[in-house]
């Protein structure tokens, strides 16, 4: 039927590659047009149109269809007809001329949807992402709904290199002989790097997963099983296992503290107060009391995420208050503005630790409400990776990644010109490897010792971490996102920044629908 139709209209259009041109994203009024191809199969195309294609956006078309076709601009045959009523085909069979004036058209395109029975505000107005036919720049899916994006392979490198970080840290108690300390000259180790991305994923993924849920209290709940039931567990892991086996106290004495519950407790809780054992002391250097030093991002990320859900309700969830976080964070990076708010309190050492990273998050999210633009271009890459390696001398390393580092790890993501690496194989353990890293590597030198080489600290604990994330994973937190809200789907599924949005958000696994 589609194949017989799209002939009809368009003959020279052998391969079936008809586009239908006009309809973009319909919560911000970007420069491009989704191009929708309708491949060679009939049953697929038939099976986008009955699932994805929302009945009041067919009735828009056939409404508009005759006053596009009927004004006087250049026109291309890109398109062919969809199927639709006796009452919509006249219309319909016209898609096929489409005025090149694509953001003027979607405005009008967008007001007619908008004025339709039913559509209650623009977030009822279904987007049509790129189905079938080529990848667009960006990322796509695959017609089965798979990834096609390089995030989980993306946080699965960031999460390692926290711990390799983190293995000089705790092996020679210092960070000078750190690998990117040398190259950027003493400014950034390489685990913060992988920090700074993690949070500029999360700001593409997570406002990516708020315009999805629709719902507040749904959203607040997905992040709450992403992050709390993996942590728990991680906590209690390390007060009721790894403690034991450390302190130099009778295990009576020590589980009568309350010390290892208060650390459970509090770290679930997103309080690091309490960061330290009874009688716990893996080393002899400044780390040596440590348990966890990784878990200090997790309640900044967490609030971030507040700060989503608050922009969202607000309806400020937009670009330009994206690019206002942004320019906010890198004035808190480059003046230290709340810097002398710490003194004042928790709540002031939050919102200190909030601006030093919203930056960061700010550049995902900016990314993703850019997505419909060419943002994503290999010659832009280019020019990031060059504004990156000249912030090193320039002295500005941290302080210009939000503008380089976090457009060059999106763009490794999301660029077709990539293969997809398979990173998820076994489960998304990129979480799991990012909150037991810190534990098992103290454990390793504790086995040593007390005295290891960076080295054999990074290569014994990182299969140890991973094994632990597996098995964190598999038990613990793909059952808890079971438990997550059914969310009430719009008929056209939305997968707008051409990205599946999987159950991965925290500090190291970040995205989730």
């Amino acid at each position: 039927m589609i194949q017989q139709l799209v002939r009809g209209h368009v003959p020279e259009c052998g391969r079936l590659d008809a586009v239908f041109r006009g309809v973009g994203q319909a919560e911000d009024l970007t420069r491009n047009d989704v191009e929708l191809a309708f491949g060679g199969d009939p049953a697929a195309s038939r099976l986008y149109l009955d699932r994805l294609i929302a009945p009041h956006c067919k009735r828009a078309v056939a409404a508009v269809a005759e006053e596009i076709v009927s004004r006087p601009a250049p026109v291309s045959v890109v398109g062919g007809a969809l199927p639709g009523g006796s009452g919509e085909q006249k219309g319909l069979n016209n898609l096929h001329l489409v005025p090149h004036h694509r953001r003027t058209h979607w405005r009008y395109f967008r007001r007619k949807i908008e004025m339709l029975p039913g559509a209650r505000s623009k977030n009822d107005i279904p987007t049509l992402p790129h189905a079938w036919g080529r990848e667009r720049q960006g990322g796509g899916q695959n017609q089965a709904g798979g990834r096609q994006n390089n995030f989980d392979a993306l946080r699965l490198v960031a999460a390692i290199s926290v711990i390799f970080s983190h293995s000089f840290l705790i092996a020679e108690g210092t960070q000078n002989n750190e690998p990117l300390i040398w190259l950027t000259g003493n400014q950034s180790i390489l685990g913060l790097a992988g920090v700074f991305v993690f949070f500029a994923i999360s700001g593409f993924l997570v406002t990516q997963s708020f315009e999805e849920t629709g719902n507040a209290w749904r959203f607040l709940a997905k992040r709450a099983l992403r992050i709390f039931p993996g942590l728990f567990v991680a906590a209690a892991v390390s007060a009721f296992v790894l403690g034991p086996l450390v302190t130099d106290l009778p295990l009576g004495v020590y589980l009568n503290r309350p010390e290892p519950y208060e650390y459970v407790i509090g770290n679930t809780l997103l309080d690091q107060r309490v960061h330290e054992l009874p009688g716990v002391w893996f080393v002899d250097n400044q780390v040596g009391l440590e348990v966890n030093g990784s878990l200090w991002t997790l309640r900044l990320e967490f609030t971030m995420y507040l700060m989503v859900l608050a922009l969202g309700v607000l309806r400020l969830l937009t670009v330009r208050a994206a690019l206002l976080l942004l320019t906010f964070g890198m004035a808190c990076l480059h003046f230290n503005m709340l810097d002398e708010l710490e003194k004042w309190g928790w709540f002031f050492q939050l919102l200190s630790g909030w601006g030093w990273l919203v930056g960061f998050f700010a550049a995902g999210m900016v990314l993703y409400k850019l997505r419909r633009t060419r943002i994503f271009d290999g010659r832009i890459a280019l020019l990031a990776f060059v504004g990156l390696v000249l912030s090193v001398p320039l002295r500005q390393f941290i302080l210009l990644f939000p503008l380089f580092g976090c457009y060059l790890a999106l763009w490794l993501a999301l660029t077709p010109r990539l293969p997809v690496i398979p990173a998820a194989r076994f489960g998304d353990l990129s979480y799991g490897i990012y909150i037991y890293g810190w534990p098992v590597e103290q454990g390793v030198v504790w086995l040593l010792g007390g005295r290891a080489a960076w080295w054999q600290v990074f290569l014994l604990a990182l299969p140890a971490a991973a094994a632990l994330a597996f098995l964190s994973w598999h038990l613990v937190e793909r059952p808890a996102l079971r438990l997550k809200p059914a969310a009430r789907r719009s008929p056209a599924l939305r997968r707008d920044a051409g990205v599946e949005v999987g159950p991965a958000v925290s500090m190291a696994s970040i995205g989730q629908s």
